[in-house]
């Protein structure tokens, strides 16, 4: 959706990086599933998680990188792309 090209069939990817997240990825994904609506597809990461998944070149995490809409931010956001 943040670039533009979504269509009727599209989901909207919602990428939430918080230390406060579950750390057990099954655990954490009831979490996030708990709180959204139809059509919204969250991923969630721990900090240390995410900045892994960028030095491996992780093609969600580049995206975010490229074309994602920030809405909250701490200074982790901010560190990341000063980082690029």
């Amino acid at each position: 959706m943040a670039r533009g090209d979504f269509n009727l069939s599209s989901d909207i990817d919602v990428i939430i990086v918080s230390d406060r997240l579950p750390t057990p990825p099954l655990e954490r994904s009831r979490f996030l599933y708990r709180y959204i609506l139809p059509d919204i597809e969250p991923k969630g990461f721990l900090p240390a998680e995410f900045m892994r998944d960028q030095a491996r070149q992780n093609s969600l995490v580049l995206e975010a990188l490229s074309h994602g809409i920030l809405f909250a931010d701490n200074g982790f956001w901010a560190e990341i792309v000063a980082r690029r």
